[in-house]
């Protein structure tokens, strides 16, 4: 037993006054030996759990000549227990309860009361119930060494005292008549023979034990509920309140079949499962109810604490209070407040194509561009076999730039370095061209605007009215008097609680932040989705609003159940089968994304046609492109216009360019008519030829060269140069222009000559 743990609170419930000390008789001395002896056994067997909390409760009577007394009990009970168990025993006085709940509660989960004669349990079990350590889920062990007239009797009474506080896992240890060394233990079972805990003759002797020594191996304390409870009654109080209550028959205020809700689709099962006949009422306060510090209540809360009704439903969330005075299921399903805002978009511009990329990246892409332009520019910088663009740094950047954008460049480098470092750095543009392309495309697709109230801080700085649905305020339990969470999302308690408006209408409320724009809901966020896609008013007005992404605060949702509910474990232990199996996932699914259900009961078509109001973009679209394709054709074809007509300018013959020849033979009369066609190719009127000769023969060069060649038409010129080239492509004529150079002759058939064009 070194390795378990466990405190027992010891509970002097005896006046100073009061206390005696007698002598006893040898019989008596036995009789409390054996009940000690009793006690420690029940101990070791049922009571030694880890970390457990014992509460030993001693007898209020007080000691009478006529009355066995205890104090000898306790001398042998407790050194044994403490030797052995390490129990720790702490000295309370029960006339000062103590309701200080903020500091750490215990449970007592085992309790020891001593009774002396009939009829002072109830005060005894009344004081321990006014303690927060008070657990009626607990093991009771009551004992007595007092020999009782009729045992059984006292052993009901005792046991239809704890029924009366929600108690039903007892055991009644007294005294036989016969023999005031052994006990009998009483026991019942509250759910046996078709009753529903309201049969207290089924109490029976379970057991025997003296000095220690049971008569068998039975349990003290077996499991009070069977499999099935034979259709007993249990009273819920309901909220409608969806998607956990949604849909109610006002006629007969129960719920309706077809999708009632969450909470009653887990009740259900779980009443079919244990065969347990619910009664449904839905409640007449309208609202959840609240507790309080000291134990009181309002509403359906206060029914609970009353054990008037069995289990309250309708999106009760967890609090300290709640699960202190009451029973809390285990959590299956998280709900968290979001608050709702006017939708005023602000747009933001260019702004997301700049921030595509991080800064950093942009200043990593910026130094891989210098970097490559400069190593180019530098290898071709002396390098005479590379081509003149590179070795200019400026043209280099330029260049490399126009890759960077994914342009295609005219002049590609000469030199396999050069190459190699510009390939290198055209993949490097691809892949950065292709992702930024796709995120552009991405963000160009999706709207480009912020909303303006995009963070709860933001509601409160521009002084929006703020309104909470009713059980809003309870969520905030926990966030009061603690100065480490004295602010939600940035904005403080009491900022919150001063702005602090209801909303008793959720359409009003939504209906106001679409119209006046100047105020603000907070709502549960299951509620609002349930309303979004189930109600069509509803649905109408969330389209004017902007629910913000973060959420307030976050709750767990559970079953809340009167103190002591006998079937709390049972149905505790079926809810986690329910959530182990899937259904609560089913079930949200079904209630917050049925459209099939809604159109039916809303007369909402589903297959909604496309009209013509849908359209109007499109064909904005088409005329906006239909005016800009007319507008290029318009130019393009006033710039083709102009161009013919400078073209037509230029091929007109100038008379004016003289053509002086220099010919390196003087005596070649077969170079008339290569020169012929040369003159038409460059359209000239005329060619002058001035032979370079000698003095002597200057006088001669007239009769030896003709001075002028006929003029040949546009035909010719063309027909002329087909037949000297065999293709059909026009020939630029020469001196169009000024600056153009001399080119060589050899396809007119002038061999060994030279032509040159002076203008």
């Amino acid at each position: 037993m070194a390795s378990k743990t466990i405190t027992a609170l010891l509970l002097l419930l005896v006046e100073s006054s009061h206390t005696k000390f007698i002598s006893l008789s040898n019989d008596e001395i036995l009789t409390r030996v054996s009940l000690s002896q009793c006690i420690i056994t029940a101990s070791r067997r049922f009571f030694t759990s880890d970390f457990e909390t014992v509460t030993f409760s001693l007898p209020l009577a007080p000691v009478k000549k006529s009355l066995n007394s205890s104090v000898l009990m306790n001398h042998l009970l407790l050194p044994v227990v403490e030797g052995e168990h390490r129990w720790t025993f702490l000295i309370k006085n029960l006339k000062l309860p103590n309701y200080n709940t903020r500091e750490y509660v215990y449970k007592s989960y085992s309790y020891i009361i001593q009774i002396r004669k009939e009829g002072e349990f109830a005060n005894n079990i009344k004081r321990l119930k006014s303690f927060m350590s008070w657990n009626p889920h607990a093991k009771f062990l009551v004992v007595s060494p007092t020999i009782f007239p009729n045992s059984h009797a006292i052993a009901v009474e005792v046991i239809q005292e704890l029924w009366s506080h929600n108690v039903i896992n007892a055991a009644v240890l007294l005294t036989d008549k016969t023999n005031t060394t052994i006990f009998n233990l009483f026991s019942w079972e509250p759910y046996s023979n078709s009753s529903c805990a309201d049969n207290f003759s089924t109490t029976i002797v379970i057991d025997r034990c003296a000095f220690g020594v049971t008569d068998g191996n039975r349990s003290w304390f077996e499991e009070k509920i069977s499999k099935e409870v034979y259709n007993c009654s249990v009273k819920v109080k309901y909220v409608e309140w969806p998607p956990f209550v949604n849909r109610v028959d006002h006629k007969n205020g129960v719920p309706m079949e077809q999708n009632p809700g969450m909470e009653v689709n887990i009740l259900n099962m779980i009443a079919n499962t244990l065969n347990v006949h619910l009664i449904y009422n839905q409640t007449s306060h309208g609202f959840w109810g609240h507790i309080f510090e000291n134990g009181t209540a309002t509403k359906d809360l206060k029914h609970l604490l009353n054990n008037e009704i069995d289990i309250a439903i309708g999106g009760y969330g967890k609090t300290h209070y709640r699960c202190l005075y009451l029973d809390c299921s285990r959590s299956f399903i998280q709900e968290s407040l979001v608050w709702c805002v006017p939708h005023e978009p602000i747009i933001v511009g260019f702004k997301n194509m700049i921030n595509i990329l991080r800064t950093e990246v942009w200043m990593l892409i910026l130094c891989v561009y210098l970097v490559v332009t400069f190593f180019i520019w530098f290898i071709s910088y002396k390098n005479i076999d590379e081509s003149r663009s590179y070795k200019k740094f400026l043209i280099c950047l330029q260049k490399n730039f126009a890759i960077l954008i994914g342009f295609a460049i005219h002049i590609l480098p000469k030199t396999s370095k050069v190459r190699c470092i510009l390939s290198m750095f055209i993949l490097f543009s691809l892949i950065l061209n292709a992702v930024y392309t796709s995120y552009l495309t991405s963000i160009l697709s999706t709207p480009s605007y912020v909303e303006k109230y995009d963070k709860m801080e933001s509601i409160y700085q521009h002084k929006l009215k703020t309104f909470f649905m009713p059980n809003s305020v309870y969520f905030f339990q926990n966030y009061e008097g603690r100065k480490q969470a004295n602010k939600i999302n940035n904005v403080p308690m009491s900022l919150i609680m001063e702005k602090f408006q209801k909303c008793s209408d959720i359409s009003t409320c939504l209906g106001n932040i679409t119209t006046n724009k100047d105020s603000a809901v907070c709502l549960p966020q299951l509620y609002k989705q349930y309303l979004a896609n189930n109600v069509n008013d509803i649905r109408k007005k969330m389209s004017s609003v902007y629910c913000l992404k973060e959420s307030l605060v976050t709750i767990h949702v559970n079953i809340i159940m009167r103190k002591g509910f006998p079937l709390y474990k049972s149905f505790d232990d079926v809810l986690k089968r329910i959530i182990s199996a899937g259904f609560i996932s089913k079930w949200e699914k079904d209630n917050l994304e049925d459209k099939r259900r809604l159109a039916q009961n809303l007369g909402v078509d589903e297959n909604v046609s496309i009209k013509y109001v849908n359209l109007i973009p499109v064909f904005w679209m088409f005329l906006v492109g239909n005016l800009v394709s007319a507008l290029v054709f318009v130019g393009e074809h006033v710039l083709y216009k102009r161009t013919i007509r400078m073209d037509t300018h230029l091929s007109q013959p100038q008379t004016s360019q003289p053509l002086f020849l220099t010919a390196s033979s003087l005596f070649a009369p077969q170079l008339a008519q290569p020169l012929q066609v040369a003159a038409s190719t460059f359209g000239l009127t005329s060619v002058a030829l001035q032979p370079q000769l000698p003095p002597p023969l200057a006088a001669t060069s007239g009769a030896l060269f003709p001075t002028q060649i006929p003029r040949l038409g546009a035909q010719q010129l063309q027909q002329a140069q087909q037949e000297e080239h065999g293709q059909h492509r026009q020939l630029r004529p020469l001196g169009g222009g000024r600056g153009q150079q001399l080119q060589p002759l050899e396809r007119f058939g002038l061999d060994g000559a030279t032509v040159g064009c002076l203008v």
